[in-house]
């Protein structure tokens, strides 16, 4: 309950993740080439379709699939423009549902600095929770149960 009103959200299932297998520092670099750039790796699980969601810190945020690499070892770049030679990367990778990938897809698109000029409208974002005092009030977020791991690298 808040200010008067109360919340519920759909019943959620614990999501299962794995563990990030390696996180190394590159040199490649985007576009000022002053980024710092770390290489992710993490080995997907065969048994299952999985959905990850990746947190790099400072707000920034992937949702990714399985869809192209089920059951195989998969690396990829993140480049940090905030960070310099002695901060400390933390990355986490929580497995989450297709519905809550669903959810952080758009969120992150429509909150991405850029500005596409061929991207959609920007749309309300509803995730799963609901005011069920005032349904013209919905709430902003999502209630999940996520596995988490996460790794971390002092940048040089």
């Amino acid at each position: 309950m808040y200010a008067n009103e109360t919340y519920d959200s759909t019943v959620e299932q614990l999501m299962h993740a794995v563990p990030i297998d390696e996180l190394e520092q590159s040199d490649g670099t985007l576009f000022e080439g002053d980024e710092i750039e770390v290489l992710v790796s993490y080995t997907d699980s065969a048994e299952r379709d999985d959905f990850y969601l990746f947190d790099f810190g400072l707000q920034r945020y992937l949702a990714t699939k399985d869809e192209f690499y089920q059951g195989n070892l998969f690396t990829f770049s993140f480049f940090y423009e905030e960070l310099i030679a002695g901060d400390t990367a933390v990355i986490k990778i929580m497995g989450v549902d297709e519905r809550h990938f669903n959810f952080m897809t758009i969120l992150i698109e429509q909150t991405e600095d850029g500005g596409n000029p061929f991207s959609t409208t920007p749309s309300t974002v509803r995730g799963n929770l609901y005011n069920m005092t005032n349904p013209d009030h919905y709430p902003m977020g999502y209630f999940r149960l996520s596995e988490t791991y996460s790794a971390s690298l002092v940048l040089e």
